[in-house]
């Protein structure tokens, strides 16, 4: 179903309405990120023509009530859509407004992974000025949750951010924090770690 235009006279029907429609496209969307690697061109084609659509959805959890995580949930599944498609401040854009809904402050798994995400887009677009604040607090909701792979992702991208600004000395520190630390009290490799929780 189409959320573009979507106008209903009883305001009680278009919420469900557009819920349907948001349901539809978060399930949508999550289903075509587990294979949108794969470079398909036809499965790229299709969340290209549904693009309105995925704004829709984004839009209404700013009104519908309780979609807070709903937000956080199509901004993950956008992901690769948005560096596939050089798509990068829109999906920053669409990534700020996710966090900042009321009831997305929540420190949950989720926001810890949408937090790494904004960092990446940040340090991709070379504007850094939050990337570090969003990667710490991406740490932070980590360790709270005993969450030692997310941690270990938290730490790396640290390390990185300081590499960018040539403080090897912190760079070298939290790398290895997090690969020869988080990862030897969990018992896994560091790579391992890594390629499970890329997304």
């Amino acid at each position: 179903p189409s959320g573009v235009g979507i106008r209903c006279s009883d305001p009680r029907e278009e919420t469900e309405v557009r819920d349907r429609h948001l349901a539809h496209y978060l399930t949508r969307t999550e289903q075509a990120s587990e294979t949108i690697r794969s470079g398909d061109a036809a499965r790229w084609k299709a969340l290209e023509v549904d693009h309105e659509n995925f704004m829709a959805a984004h839009s209404w959890c700013d009104q519908g009530p309780g979609h807070a995580e709903d937000g956080l949930r199509l901004m993950l599944a956008l992901r690769d859509y948005w560096y596939a498609r050089g798509l990068l401040e829109p999906g920053l854009r669409v990534g700020l407004q996710a966090i900042s809904r009321p009831g997305a402050e929540a420190r949950t798994l989720l926001r810890c992974r949408a937090l790494h995400e904004l960092a990446r887009l940040e340090s991709w677009l070379f504007q850094g000025r939050d990337a570090e604040r969003f990667a710490s607090e991406s740490l932070e909701i980590a360790r709270e949750l005993g969450a030692n792979d997310r941690a270990a992702i938290a730490l790396r991208q640290l390390g990185l951010l300081a590499q960018f600004r040539s403080d090897w000395e912190t760079a070298l520190a939290r790398v290895q924090e997090g690969e020869y630390g988080i990862c030897q009290e969990c018992g896994e490799r560091f790579m391992e770690i890594m390629g499970r929780t890329a997304n």
